[in-house]
């Protein structure tokens, strides 16, 4: 949900054609992660009258040389992927870099710089996406190969005493036969490796298994489960986790996944945190799909969008019958109900208001449809072609277009169009609104933050989705859309091909 001023904290993104040290060159911004950037650099005009070799750091070699007078390596134009960070304690990164680490599942930066208050590290990609801007989920052989990838980088480092502070999307590059492990938030790094058993292993598996876990398909239980177990602390180090990826590979043949649904939720270009959520969940009779956004300042936004969505999907797990229900809004009262009381403890704990959206979609196996939203994130439905809002959104200059005011064109880039009516985390009894509908073959569900309608046009919208045919692909292009187009909130956009 957009704040009428931008994050002061975050530094101004670097221009195309910044010179960093005597060897490199920015060429242009990729993208954001929780606080830092990333950009794509190369050496392909270097300021110094010697060229540098990147194996071994030798800096002296003649510009007309074609391989390291030192170690033979060749010299050649490269590019480089640039991470910009701030805001952290740097120094267990450091301590970690200048170890120069070498494994498949781990990619260590072989450079550093600081300009400002910003530290930069490039790092060497090949064929690679970095995770952040990949749509969930990933195709299971994929997820395999990166899982059993992952494992091995993970144990690479605690071998070398380093335990990690968490593991995000931000922290992986993603390719065809595995991943690696990157721009790591290192928490610290001992002495002596990090045994198995050790509570710093044991947590840094646990963040990866709950990673591998949000890029499951909805169609592949057995892989859920699994990496579920690994979520809820069943190994005690990345080895043993790595050992029973290949035995779980081995006994469970992957279906291929038929891939009909896929999320991407990225910060934006002007914020430091991600205050979007969103889930999805299979169930015998339907499957879940919900999507939150924090109110941006206030206290937890994060928190409370997180915190809605998971008490949404527990609720509706434990609500929903057997049989499709004939009056949902008293299923979805309860369920917005619940959510709301859980946002309003947090909130007191926390002593500040907290509020969310939410916007849930129970996609019925006979193809029957339920929404429900409160505030201002929207479900649609794309039909032979055509973007069709299914919500109206609660808030100020929703009202003024029922009223005739303005027309809803112009409450996109309304500047009061933040102003919400209704939302999660408010002293009032929540009442959402309920549409359900037979779909048809064909037929999509877009669920998304105001990060991609404020920044789209409806018809802009709807020609990004008619463009491609595959809802990874889709999503991808019109949260890339959004971007391109100021990015100025977090965008978050969750794509259902029924």
């Amino acid at each position: 949900m957009s704040e009428e001023a931008t994050d002061s904290q975050r530094p101004a993104p670097f221009a195309p054609g910044l010179q960093i040290g005597m060897h490199l060159t920015l060429e242009r911004f990729l993208s954001t992660g929780p606080h830092r950037a990333f950009y794509l650099a190369n050496n392909f005009k270097p300021r110094w009258y010697t060229r540098i070799c990147w194996a071994c750091g030798h800096k002296h070699n003649p510009t007309t040389a074609e391989s390291c007078v030192y170690c033979q390596t060749p010299l050649r134009a490269r590019r480089f992927l640039l991470s910009a960070r701030w805001g952290q304690d740097v120094r267990p990164f450091h301590a970690f870099a200048s170890l120069r680490l070498k494994h498949q599942g781990l990619a260590s930066p072989i450079v550093l710089y600081e300009l400002g208050h910003q530290v930069l590290s490039f790092y060497e990609i090949a064929d690679e996406a970095m995770l952040v801007d990949e749509p969930f989920p990933l195709h299971p052989r994929t997820l395999l190969a990166a899982a059993w990838t992952l494992a091995g980088g993970l144990h690479h480092l605690h071998r070398h005493g380093i335990a990690l502070a968490g593991i995000g999307p931000e922290h992986v590059l993603v390719h065809r036969e595995g991943a690696r492990l990157f721009d790591l938030d290192v928490a610290e790094v001992r002495r002596k490796p990090i045994a198995a058993g050790d509570p710093a292993a044991r947590r840094d598996v646990c963040a990866l298994g709950a990673l591998l876990a949000r890029l499951v398909p909805l169609d592949q239980p057995e892989l859920l489960e699994f990496f579920g177990e690994v979520e809820e602390d069943v190994f005690p180090g990345a080895l043993a986790f790595q050992r029973e990826i290949r035995s779980f590979a081995r006994e469970s043949p992957v279906v291929p996944a038929t891939l009909g649904h896929a999320v991407l939720s990225v910060v934006g270009r002007r914020r430091t945190d991600n205050e979007d959520s969103w889930g999805w969940k299979r169930l015998p009779q339907a499957d879940l799909y919900v999507v939150a956004d924090g109110m941006g300042g206030w206290v937890g936004g994060e928190q409370a969008s997180a915190l809605a969505v998971q008490v949404a999907l527990d609720s509706l797990t434990t609500l929903l019958p057997q049989a499709r229900p004939a009056d949902p809004q008293a299923l979805f009262d309860s369920v917005f109900l619940q959510a709301n009381e859980a946002v309003r403890s947090l909130a007191s704990d926390q002593s500040g208001p907290m509020g969310t959206t939410l916007v849930a979609a129970v996609v019925w196996r006979d193809r029957t449809v339920s929404v429900a939203h409160l505030g201002d994130s929207r479900a649609y439905r794309m039909e032979a072609g055509r973007l069709v809002p299914i919500t109206d959104d609660h808030s100020m200059v929703a009202a003024m277009v029922a009223s005739g005011t303005i027309d809803r064109e112009q409450a996109r880039t309304h500047p009061r169009n933040n102003v919400l009516l209704q939302y999660l985390g408010n002293p009032t009894t929540p009442e959402p609104d309920v549409t359900t509908f037979t779909a048809k073959p064909g037929d999509q569900i877009l669920l998304c933050s105001d990060g991609l309608w404020g920044e789209l046009p409806e018809a802009r919208l709807q020609d990004l989705l008619r463009s491609a045919n595959k809802v990874r692909k889709q999503v991808r292009g019109a949260v890339q859309a959004a971007l391109d187009e100021g990015g100025r909130d977090n965008v978050t956009a969750l794509l259902v091909d029924l």
